[in-house]
């Protein structure tokens, strides 16, 4: 199960069209305790967000970085 936040940049062009989104990704953890994740926790967060979630939910249509 993924325990953590998924959050979502848009990122706009210059005529302020809606581009790309940029995925942040952090544990429920370093939410509390305000602190960062570190590499690794970063990366077994992105196995189990993309096991629980798929990208479309998150960004339907729009590329995501």
């Amino acid at each position: 199960m993924f325990d953590g936040l998924v959050t979502r940049v848009p990122i706009y062009t210059r005529e302020l069209d809606l581009y790309v989104y940029d995925l942040r990704f952090c544990s429920a953890n370093s939410v509390q305790d305000q602190v960062r994740d570190d590499d690794s926790t970063l990366g077994n967060l992105l196995i189990l967000a993309a096991k629980n979630v798929s990208l479309d939910q998150i960004t339907g249509t729009i590329q995501a970085l």
